[in-house]
């Protein structure tokens, strides 16, 4: 990690972490796990500065060394930070939610689309969207492919009745 992330990280951290107030002991997630009964308090500011200088040698995350801050950084790590709060990737999480839609489109196109689901899916994506295959749209292409599906499906129920 570079200087930059790496305060960003500790600064992240030191918002979220909680301090028990009867034994001192960091934690992220719900109550002390040594007093369930303590749900602790933000860090105080006095004792994150004592924490920067026991084990970065300086008060401040601007005046620190790389190897002092990441020293830093992995305290916070073995309190459980990354575990509370897991980095989740922009790339990864649009990924993820873009199979979510595909897989929505397949599961409902066979029952509004009817028995040629597939060639109308085909031909709408070819002819409204200008690509040629379904995985090749980026979101908002699939977002139009769910609204013509969602659509139809009205359509066909108001014709139905």
């Amino acid at each position: 990690m570079d200087r930059q992330s790496l305060i960003a990280k500790i600064h992240m951290a030191k918002a979220k972490v909680k301090n028990c107030s009867r034994c001192g002991r960091w934690f992220y997630e719900g109550n002390c796990p040594d007093h369930p009964d303590i749900a602790g308090v933000a860090m105080p500011e006095i004792a994150y500065r004592e924490t920067l200088k026991a084990i970065g040698g300086t008060d401040s995350c601007a005046m620190m060394d790389v190897d002092g801050l990441a020293k830093v950084a992995d305290l916070f790590e073995r309190a459980g930070y990354s575990k509370a709060y897991p980095y989740v990737s922009v790339k990864s999480e649009a990924r993820r939610q873009r199979k979510s839609v595909i897989a929505q489109i397949y599961a409902r196109a066979p029952i509004v689309l009817g028995e040629n689901w597939e060639m109308r899916l085909q031909g709408f994506v070819k002819t409204k969207i200008g690509k040629s295959q379904l995985n090749w749209c980026d979101a908002g292409d699939l977002r139009r492919v769910i609204g013509w599906i969602n659509r139809t499906d009205k359509y066909n129920r108001q014709r139905s009745f």
